[in-house]
């Protein structure tokens, strides 16, 4: 994710988004697939940390999370 930012950005004009994919699982973890949940959580700290420094780029980004 990092890498694919990092060379995406210059790419992405005023206006653009950056949307990640979360899970539910990034805030109510299940013990049975943590190794998943920790990834989400993951995730979507770097989803929030990222749009405080794009949008001063005008660049929103955003994550979706999905309750299966």
């Amino acid at each position: 994710m990092f890498d694919l930012v990092r060379y995406a950005t210059p790419h992405i004009p005023k206006g653009g988004c950056i949307i990640n994919v979360g899970s539910i699982q990034a805030y109510d973890p299940s013990y049975e697939i943590l190794d998943y949940a920790t990834t989400k959580a993951a995730i979507v700290g770097f989803t929030k940390g990222l749009a405080d420094r794009l949008i001063e780029k005008g660049i929103r980004v955003n994550a979706v999370a999905v309750n299966q």
